[in-house]
């Protein structure tokens, strides 16, 4: 049997770039045997401090009277749960000094889910029918980004030229700057707003 898909449908079962990124990455883990160290991909290190962190904390939800299966069984709000948005909140005012609490906080299933929102939340189609793009100033940039956006046409990157401050057009709605977290990424440093009006 045969269905027809939406448009949007379509778009989300195309395939991706990080969609093959991945899959490659999952067979290569799946058979390169014990000694494979997976760099790429945004795979988790494995440190073993965090791992027992988290080892000790699955040993105090099961030792807890119904914390297993309330974990596992029970859904918390829809925002996250409330303890840990406001232990998150803390951290972040007593280590960085910012004036946050848990309704600042936001909890999604990973990163790709978190900026599909963020970039669809911030542009796009507006409701005065502009549309508004995301602005890459570091180019290339990361390859699971390019299907983020529902629309095909919410991202604009440019070679970077910094030079003075301030000038942004208005159909740009963000800028985005990530690079992994490696000795051979690009560097950059500039304030946020420091993009001339014809790059933007």
């Amino acid at each position: 049997m045969s269905y027809e898909f939406s448009r949007f449908g379509q778009q989300l079962g195309c395939g991706s770039g990080i969609g093959e990124l991945m899959d490659d990455l999952g067979h290569a883990l799946a058979h390169g045997g014990p000694d494979l160290k997976m760099l790429g991909g945004g795979q988790p290190a494995s440190i073993p401090e965090v791992n027992a962190v988290w080892r000790r904390r699955i040993e105090e939800l099961m030792a807890e009277p119904g914390g297993l299966s309330r974990s596992l069984t029970i859904y918390d709000p829809p925002g996250g749960n409330p303890a840990f948005l406001a232990a998150v909140a803390q951290l972040f005012r007593g280590t960085f000094g910012w004036d946050l609490g848990p309704e600042n906080v936001g909890v999604t299933s990973g990163g790709q889910t978190a900026f599909y929102f963020l970039f669809n939340l911030l542009a796009g189609e507006m409701p005065d029918g502009s549309h508004r793009k995301i602005l890459l100033p570091l180019v290339p940039e990361y390859i699971g980004y390019a299907n983020q956006g529902i629309r095909n046409d919410m991202f604009r990157a440019v070679p970077p030229i910094i030079e003075k401050p301030g000038n942004m057009s208005s159909n740009t709605a963000s800028i985005l700057k990530t690079y992994p977290l490696h000795q051979t990424s690009p560097r950059s440093a500039f304030p946020a707003r420091q993009i001339r009006r014809e790059m933007s």
